[in-house]
């Protein structure tokens, strides 16, 4: 029988719940586009797993610095973007500042400022790729020092990040909104989400932990067993942290009993290429620390792609925090519903199998299918 052509989108949407099992997609024909055009697959990797790639960076202060074509280049290989210290303020047009292949930026800027302040400060800026924009959003915000992205359908589970910008202990600058409790609205935030999903933890903490243990199973700094959201420790051991910071300050100590109560680990030093390592992330003149984070969950653990400390910009101290993870596209419940115009031009073939034109009827028959039918 001559082959029957169908387009796949816009003509008619058939819906999840009705089975279809007569269809069968043509293989080598027509490449359609898949939701998430823009991910990449690793070298001689299954095609239905794919990379979502994430950079972090403190640039103190964006101001021309995208214009420059070496920065540029250096975050468009990303598909999310967080850049903190951008020193935007609400009355800076965000778009200002668009990269081209992403959505228009999420603008987090600080809403207090001294009055005798020489310039801004502080600010948060978030990008998404085009092509994640309906499956990646930027849905929770604390003045300019937390924002959360959450991430839906590319894992088999609920996954947040939360972005976070501390300022250093001894700052002069008074959070209104926080009360300068960051490490407390923090704690907050991971309680929050930890009863919503899987979450991992990146920014510029301001914390320095050197090489104490942040494994729940040999850290005593827990008072109180009723505030912890994970007790148990994971269920393997994780290699040694390394570490070039010997330092140790309160930051630091609260990170750690922050690993306590929710299972999470921190990266720096033991994972993929800076495992260890423990390359500085602030570097300005002789002094060289990490203060600059990637804490995940055990569960997030196994999807980690890649992990590296990337080379600062000039005119920053800080270097950016590069990571990736593996993201799963089986099962129709990890595919995003999509909008964009690059899904809903692309054609299908599809081909009649004779030996089950009795289950093609009964399919047709179906409610579901019959009000759908009726509104095409």
């Amino acid at each position: 029988m001559t082959p029957i052509n169908v387009i796949a989108s816009p003509v008619i949407d058939i819906p999840h719940d009705v089975d279809v099992p007569f269809i069968s997609e043509a293989p080598n024909d027509v490449n359609v586009s898949s939701v998430i055009s823009d991910v990449r697959a690793p070298p001689n990797s299954d095609a239905q797993h794919k990379i979502l790639k994430c950079v972090y960076m403190n640039v103190n202060g964006l101001g021309d610095k995208l214009t420059i074509e070496d920065n540029v280049q250096s975050l468009h290989d990303n598909d999310v973007i967080v850049i903190s210290e951008s020193w935007v303020t609400k009355d800076t047009d965000p778009k200002k500042y668009n990269i081209a292949g992403f959505a228009d930026p999420e603008n987090v800027y600080r809403k207090y400022l001294h009055d005798k302040a020489r310039r801004p400060s502080g600010g948060m800026i978030v990008y998404i790729r085009d092509a994640y924009k309906n499956v990646i959003k930027v849905i929770e915000t604390i003045c300019d020092h937390f924002a959360i992205i959450e991430i839906k359908q590319l894992f088999d589970f609920p996954v947040y990040i939360i972005m976070c910008y501390i300022p250093p202990e001894d700052t002069t600058y008074v959070c209104r909104t926080c009360d300068n409790n960051y490490c407390d609205t923090l704690r907050d935030l991971v309680i929050k989400y930890s009863n919503k999903g899987t979450f991992a933890v990146c920014g510029d903490l301001n914390a320095h932990t050197a090489l104490i243990n942040d494994d729940v199973s040999h850290c005593d700094t827990v008072t109180d067993p009723s505030d912890m959201v994970s007790s148990t420790p994971w269920g393997f051991s994780l290699p040694h942290r390394a570490s070039c910071d010997s330092r140790v300050n309160n930051y630091g100590r609260e990170l750690i009993s922050l690993c306590d109560i929710s299972g999470l680990r921190i990266m720096n030093g033991r994972c993929s290429k800076d495992n260890g390592i423990g390359k500085p992330t602030y570097i300005k003149g002789d002094t060289k620390s990490v203060i600059d984070y990637l804490l995940v969950q055990e569960k997030m653990y196994s999807s980690i792609n890649d992990f590296s400390i990337g080379d600062k910009w000039p005119d920053s101290d800080h270097c950016p925090i590069k990571f990736s993870f593996s993201i799963s596209m089986h099962g129709k419940e990890n595919r995003p519903s999509c909008e964009s115009d690059h899904v809903t031009d692309k054609y299908c073939r599809f081909y009649w199998d004779e030996d089950q034109s009795e289950e093609f009827t009964s399919c047709l028959l179906d409610e579901t299918a019959c009000e759908h039918l009726d509104k095409f």
